[in-house]
């Protein structure tokens, strides 16, 4: 059936579309952050299709007004891991294949709107994972590339004991989580397909505070000129408040401390240009105790 706003609040809540009581999806930790998410319940034999649109709709808004677009999509491998069998039981990795044609779907739609990269969030790529699923990545991946590039992304720990699956894959660039992960920036530089760009997470997208953009710097500068590079926070920037400027009532001094996410983008500005040009000035007095 269709699904709406409506849909969304009975599973979150806990109410069958007759207005009956029934029991509300669960709800567990983001990995270790301290949001939240509605566990995904699946059923053997379960079938999927794109009914959700909203991330299609979004996209045509921000490319109306003339925004450059990347959209992002929780990847396939990482919302099987995250989800729950319910009923009889069963291999939940065993739906792959069945919900690959929707990514599929969604991504020749975001092709056919002009979307060059589209972000695929694997976030279980810095979890233990088991060998099966962990083997399930490639032909994963094999049955969604060719529509867009593709931004492989991970977050909130690092992805070096996972390299050899990741770097097998056919996608067009990494990104990595430099803030909570220990991965060297030399060795994923060594290790990366050479025409890969890497997305470099060198900006706390999970708390308020300034960063110390010279420290920053020499951490990815020695790989500047060497392959595609971006500078990003390290996650999403939900996890912090949206904009210091709006907090008038605030001591000047502990204001100075603070970075919401508006100011972490204008931290990424800096950085770009930084290592752009090389000229280091800003990055030093915006650092400045």
């Amino acid at each position: 059936g269709s699904v709406d706003i409506d849909t969304l609040f009975r599973i979150g809540r806990g109410r069958a579309p007759t207005g009956e009581p029934a029991a509300a999806a669960e709800m567990t930790k983001w990995f270790n952050t301290n949001y939240h998410y509605m566990v995904p319940e699946f059923v053997k034999g379960q079938q999927f299709k794109l009914t959700w649109t909203q991330l299609l709709d979004e996209v045509d808004e921000a490319l109306a007004l003339g925004h450059k677009v990347k959209p992002v999509l929780l990847g396939p491998v990482t919302w099987l891991w995250l989800g729950k069998v319910k009923g009889e039981q069963f291999d939940r990795l065993s739906l792959l294949n069945d919900i690959l044609p929707v990514y599929q779907q969604v991504l020749a739609e975001l092709a056919k709107r002009g979307i060059e990269w589209v972000q695929i969030d694997e976030p279980a790529l810095v979890l233990e994972l088991p060998q099966a699923w962990l083997d399930a990545y490639k032909p994963a991946y094999d049955a969604l590339q060719g529509q867009v590039k593709l931004l492989l992304t991970t977050y909130f720990e690092g992805v070096t004991p996972n390299l050899d699956t990741i770097t097998a894959l056919p996608v067009q660039g990494l990104h990595v989580d430099l803030v909570h992960g220990k991965d060297d920036v030399a060795e994923l530089h060594k290790r990366l397909p050479s025409d890969w760009l890497l997305s470099a997470g060198l900006i706390n997208g999970r708390n308020v505070w300034r960063a110390d953009l010279t420290e920053k710097y020499a951490q990815i500068k020695d790989i500047v000129g060497k392959r595609d590079l971006w500078v990003a926070s390290s996650c999403s920037l939900l996890h912090s408040p949206i904009d210091l400027s709006v907090e008038t009532r605030l001591d000047a001094e502990v204001k100075s401390w603070f970075a919401f996410a508006l100011q972490k983008c204008h931290e990424l500005a800096l950085l770009r240009d930084a290592l752009n040009s090389g000229d280091t000035a800003a990055l030093a007095e915006w650092s400045a105790p």
